[in-house]
């Protein structure tokens, strides 16, 4: 018989060093916990035509600074793993390298980003499971929004879609999830993942930037069913003045990473179901 014990060795001798391991992460979540997680884990191409809908806020968004990000991030049909991507460019429109996101190791979520001339500029320190904020700190120089040593605290839900972060000033931020239609093709679908400004009063913010998903702008080697995936990263008209461009890649970054992780979570989920029906 294949025991919970047994699942857990041959599941050990995979994710090793991950501490504490995944499997008792996810077995810690409370039935809420794990409903939420398995709604925040669809694919972004199936949100529902209501959530869809374009605010109308954002027909003011004027394009500035665009950035294509180069993550494949990872698929459905594999085991619950970490990405295999070390290093993650970020280039412009020409393909001029931009900055590169970089981790030393597969089974750490920390990374590093770099600009053009490889200085450092930020660095992610990323945890796998609940209660847990990721945190980004300022390590290079100092940055439009941010001065070197300060910490770039976040303040979002594990199993949540958005994802917020406040600077020391006290200007919040948040990333959130959205699809428009181009048109009745479902491959001319475009996910976004959106970047706004988020007002104490709990008004609908201004937007920053968005990640375009599209079938034209994903890289190579993704689907529209990955986690984790890029696309073009689009700067609103402006927004530099107010949050420096490195803060915006290494947030969305992160963003990214939280939806790679809220995949494995599922994956997890699924391989311990038949040990919990046993």
């Amino acid at each position: 018989m294949f025991t919970n014990a047994s699942y857990r060795s041959s599941f050990d001798s995979t994710l090793a060093e991950e501490s504490p391991p995944p499997y008792e992460l996810i077995e810690s979540l409370t039935e809420q916990d794990k409903a939420d997680l398995v709604i925040s884990a669809q694919s972004v191409d199936s949100i529902s035509s209501i959530e869809s809908l374009p605010k109308i806020g954002d027909l003011n968004f004027t394009p500035g600074k665009r950035l294509i990000i180069n993550a494949v991030g990872i698929g459905w049909l594999r085991l619950p793993v970490p990405s295999g991507e070390l290093e993650i460019a970020i280039s412009d429109p020409e393909g001029n390298l931009a900055y590169i996101s970089k981790r030393s190791k597969r089974w750490s979520g920390n990374s590093v980003l770099l600009d053009s001339r490889y200085k450092q500029v930020l660095r992610t320190t990323y945890f796998f499971g609940p209660s847990r904020n990721p945190r980004l700190d300022v390590i290079g120089s100092d940055l439009v929004g941010a001065r070197i040593g300060e910490e770039i605290k976040t303040t979002t839900k594990w199993t949540s879609r958005s994802h917020c972060f406040v600077m020391l000033t006290g200007e919040a931020f948040e990333w959130s999830y959205d699809n428009e239609v181009l048109n009745s093709s479902s491959e001319n679908k475009k996910s976004l993942v959106i970047l706004r400004t988020k007002p104490a009063d709990g008004s609908e913010g201004k937007k920053v930037a968005q990640l375009v998903r599209t079938k034209v702008t994903r890289p190579r080697g993704s689907g529209k069913s990955s986690a984790g995936n890029g696309g073009e990263l689009v700067l609103a008209k402006g927004a530099e003045e107010i949050i420096d461009p490195a803060i915006v890649v290494a947030s969305c970054l992160l963003m990214l990473k939280k939806e790679v992780d809220r995949r494995r979570a599922i994956q997890i989920m699924i391989m311990m179901a038949p040990v919990a029906a046993a």
